[in-house]
């Protein structure tokens, strides 16, 4: 089941097909954010520690620093494949429509949690972007410039 979120930024993968803005549905899910906005669909599973993410678009209103590792990112639109296997999820972004044309990769430790959280959740906080998934969160932390 699809759902879309427009975020203030971020957001969600095991192996991630990225597919192009015109492929999302009615039903991806939309959150927005101040500067930052994330259009996903639910996992199609999540299993054995692995989740595996539709299609993904995060788009940025402003130059930030995102991830763990604080990469640099230009604003604009650009297609998210979320890796989320393990104790971190890997965010690779790249240009709309060409996953071969890579901008960054970056990561956020998983965290887990007493509650469950049966489908994906995302909102936009003053840290980035917070994912809940089952009993796990991932906080992709986004900072602006002033």
């Amino acid at each position: 089941m699809k759902k879309t979120l427009s975020l203030a930024l971020v957001m969600i993968m095991a192996i991630t097909g990225v597919f192009a803005k015109e492929n999302q549905t009615s039903t991806d899910k939309t959150v927005k954010g101040k500067n930052v906005s994330i259009t996903y669909s639910q996992p199609s599973s999540h299993d054995n520690g692995k989740v595996v993410f539709g299609s993904t678009v995060l788009t940025v209103a402003k130059d930030c620093l995102i991830g763990g590792n604080k990469r640099s990112l230009k604003a604009g639109t650009y297609d998210v494949k979320i890796n989320a296997a393990g104790g971190e999820w890997v965010f690779m972004l790249s240009k709309p429509g060409n996953a071969n044309q890579q901008v960054l990769s970056t990561w956020a430790l998983v965290k887990h949690t007493t509650t469950s959280t049966p489908s994906l959740d995302v909102t936009s906080n003053n840290e980035g972007l917070l994912m809940e998934l089952d009993n796990i969160s991932v906080q992709l932390p986004i900072t602006f410039a002033n």
